[in-house]
């Protein structure tokens, strides 16, 4: 009895190549200082930046007044400190920020003065906080939050005096509201909203004083209106929007005091002409400014995209340096390509941020991250990774955490690796390098125990990392260890108990039928434990050896016995001469055949 949490289910990220990460602008200095490799995707907000490595960990740097950085104070710093481990995407706000965990939990921290969070206070938190489960992606704007659930459906809380939340009110809300259904992107300007629906259209809310909704009037709207269809991309600035349209064409519209709409060949074109939408009775469609673009990103007052040649672009203000070029310049109008080689960009406040390679060359990708295992201790334990990339790659495995660098392990240059015989739980990790950049694993622990294969492909596809893999650890804390959630094909990530699902009793004859669902491994010892008064049990061993089940009791008789997939079996028991209450549970213990 009692009520099971709601499965999180895996955020699923196509393999990202690691590379530099080069910030500038306000905050970060007004040059392109590279801060770290190994970088899969990052955001910036007012004042910090939030970046996810491609082993999984996040990572924060710059402002920190309002605990934004998640690290348990509010000093800012100029050097990254880590925030968690295991996390697919993060989103930083003014203040705020938020992440998705790999297993799709969503955490917040930050100002919360507004309830931006989500978390029904006002407090703000300068630790992560959970949010919500099963979410995909996050947005965060000045004093708002939206996110995508795994079933398409788009959430928001925080500020709402334009309607930015588009709910249909002008209400403040501290928890998440739901607003729409089958989306696939969403992005938070300062005062307005955006998203893209599964269909492709782009729909949008909030303030629209500067037309940056892309409506043709300067009417706020409180409930999403639609915008254009055919869309793939979106971000939102201050008073500003980009989009990318599948023909791979940028287009803009909004506030363009700056140029940071980026269209125009002369400053000519900007003469007396502050906003693209000036007037309620345009009815121009958001206009073209770029072909061949990859990523859009806007900022304060300025905007930034790259192509798919690799080349950069900017336009707009850059007081501070925030165009990521050598030009000096305090406003780039018509926009101008800043540097090649750059694969992603982020805009924030009067800051940015870019993700580069050292080399116009593929960098390396990690395909498959090693992996955790069980060794019997004594034994030796081996890994491996999958990297692709252009040149030639090398490797250097490392022991200790990800990003340890201390402990280099000698002569493990390849991408297997077989350690010597360990008698501890012990850690690895490799990294990737080429001439462009260099990807980091994620940690893989050798845990002492006994484990068959067939456990061990389950606690991998389980995603069991650490400690967590072994046999005996309980990560779901549901008092069923992994063994058991193993024996009777239970979700490692789920407070779940699926056997026995049903037990059927015969008042004439007192039979009773018991139906399990039980793992067809020959190193499992599997019990059935019987009671009818909780005082006293009785053990009945399950044996399945060659393919077939049999009962070492014949208190209880095997009736069926039918496969299912990933070798499990659903089995029906009988007990012939049952009371009239009887309880049974199953009990598993790991006998390694090899």
């Amino acid at each position: 009895s009692g009520a099971a949490d709601s499965e999180a289910l895996p955020v699923s990220r196509p393999p990202i190549p690691g590379l530099y990460l080069k910030t500038a602008g306000t905050t970060y200095g007004s040059s392109l200082s590279q801060k770290t490799g190994s970088v899969a995707s990052a955001s910036t907000g007012s004042g910090h930046c939030l970046f996810v490595k491609t082993s999984g960990t996040l990572w924060g740097i710059g402002s920190n007044s309002a605990g934004q950085l998640g690290n348990g104070t509010i000093f800012s710093t100029s050097t990254p400190v880590k925030i968690s481990d295991d996390v697919a995407t993060a989103a930083a706000g003014a203040t705020h920020s938020l992440f998705v965990k790999t297993d799709g939990t969503l955490w917040a921290m930050g100002s919360n003065t507004y309830g931006q969070l989500g978390d029904g206070t006002s407090g703000s938190r300068n630790i992560p906080v959970l949010i919500s489960r099963d979410v995909v992606s996050v947005a965060a704007g000045n004093r708002h939050s939206l996110f995508i659930k795994t079933d398409g459906t788009l959430w928001a809380m925080g500020e709402n005096s334009n309607g930015k939340l588009g709910d249909g009110t002008f209400t403040q809300r501290s928890t998440p509201v739901q607003i729409a259904s089958a989306v696939a992107l969403a992005a938070a300007g300062y005062d307005h909203s955006l998203f893209v629906k599964t269909d492709g259209s782009l729909w949008g809310m909030g303030r629209n004083s500067y037309g940056q909704l892309g409506l043709g009037t300067n009417s706020l709207v409180k409930t999403p209106a639609k915008i254009a269809d055919g869309v793939v991309s979106i971000t939102a600035g201050d008073y500003h929007t980009l989009f990318i349209s599948s023909d791979g064409t940028l287009r803009s519209t909004g506030a363009n005091d700056r140029g940071q709409l980026g269209y125009g060949a002369t400053d000519s074109d900007w003469t007396n002409t502050i906003y693209y939408y000036n007037f309620p009775s345009s009815s121009t469609a958001p206009k073209i400014i770029a072909s061949n673009v990859t990523v859009a990103a806007g900022g304060a007052v300025h905007s930034l995209w790259t192509k798919t040649d690799g080349s950069l672009w900017a336009a707009g203000y850059n007081t501070n340096g925030q165009l990521c070029t050598s030009s000096s310049t305090s406003t780039l109008k018509p926009p101008a390509k800043s540097q090649d080689r750059t694969w992603f960009a982020a805009a924030g406040g009067n800051n940015s941020l870019i993700l580069t390679t050292n080399s116009a060359i593929e960098p390396p990708v990690i395909v498959a991250h090693p992996v955790s295992t069980v060794v019997a201790s004594g034994n030796a334990a081996t890994f491996s990774i999958i990297a692709t990339g252009a040149a030639t790659l090398s490797y250097q495995w490392y022991a200790g955490p990800t990003g340890d660098t201390s402990q280099p392990i000698a002569g493990a240059t390849a991408s297997t690796y077989t350690s010597a015989p360990v008698s501890t739980n012990t850690q690895v990790w490799v990294k990737v390098t080429n001439a462009a950049a260099y990807s980091e694993s994620r940690t893989a622990t050798a845990v002492i125990g006994n484990a068959t294969p067939g456990y061990q492909g389950w606690a991998a596809s389980q995603g069991l990392t650490g400690t967590d893999i072994s046999p005996t650890a309980d990560p779901d804390g549901d008092l069923r260890n992994n063994l058991l959630e193993y024996a009777t094909g239970s979700v490692a990530g789920l407070a779940d108990n699926p056997s026995p699902v049903a037990v059927v009793m015969d008042s004439t004859s007192g039979a009773a039928d018991f139906h399990l669902q039980l793992r067809g491994d020959p190193g499992l010892r599997l019990t059935c434990l019987l009671t009818s008064d909780f005082a006293s049990w009785q053990a009945v061993p399950l044996v399945f050896s060659g393919g077939t089940w049999s009962s070492g009791d014949g208190l209880l008789q095997i009736t069926a016995a039918t496969p299912d997939e990933g070798n499990l079996w659903n089995l029906t028991l009988r007990h012939a001469t049952a009371p009239q209450r009887l309880f049974l549970k199953t009990a598993a213990e790991m006998v390694p055949t090899n």
